[in-house]
């Protein structure tokens, strides 16, 4: 059988196209159980460049299949975040701890700057726009932000508290 005689020169002609080995090797094997799974032997005119037509077409094959798998799936990491895309128990109790502190730090916060704060950063207005609303300039709402970023992240401990000031 030319398969076998030329398998070594066929697995080398699919590394050249593949670039590598371990494909290559899968790509001859499945030339052979191709051509196992044919019923009937059919004559072929010129056998071994009838295996090298099939080693091109199938390294291409899979050459295609890799690129179009490569611009259309996630990597490992953001499949599991995908497949588990609801938390953990554990997870979320650290969450809503978190929200907590977030909330009791908002909490402790001088009126107008709770407000600006919670104007900008959760309702989504812009800096301008809580200005005009409170009647303050750009600067003033700038530093209250900053004050209540301070002091949330110093609450919760993502600051130390002699590094906030």
């Amino acid at each position: 059988m030319a398969f076998l005689d030329n398998r070594h020169a066929l697995i080398d002609r699919a590394n050249a196209i593949l670039g590598c080995r371990h494909q290559a090797e899968d790509v001859a094997q499945d030339i052979y159980l191709k051509l196992c799974e044919q019923p009937v032997c059919l004559p072929v005119a010129h056998p071994l460049g009838y295996l090298y037509r099939m080693v091109r077409n199938l390294s291409i094959d899979r050459l295609r299949r890799q690129h179009w798998e490569n611009c259309h799936s996630v990597g490992e990491e953001q499949a599991y975040v995908l497949l588990c895309s609801k938390p953990s128990p554990e997870a979320t109790v650290i969450h809503r701890a978190m929200l907590e502190q977030v909330h009791r730090a908002l909490q402790e916060l001088p009126e107008r700057t709770r407000r600006i704060f919670e104007m900008t950063q959760l309702q989504g207005h812009t800096q301008r726009e809580a200005a005009r609303r409170e009647d303050a300039s750009p600067t003033l709402i700038n530093f209250l932000l900053r004050d209540a970023l301070r002091h949330c992240r110093q609450r919760l401990g993502v600051v130390p508290a002699s590094r906030a000031q």
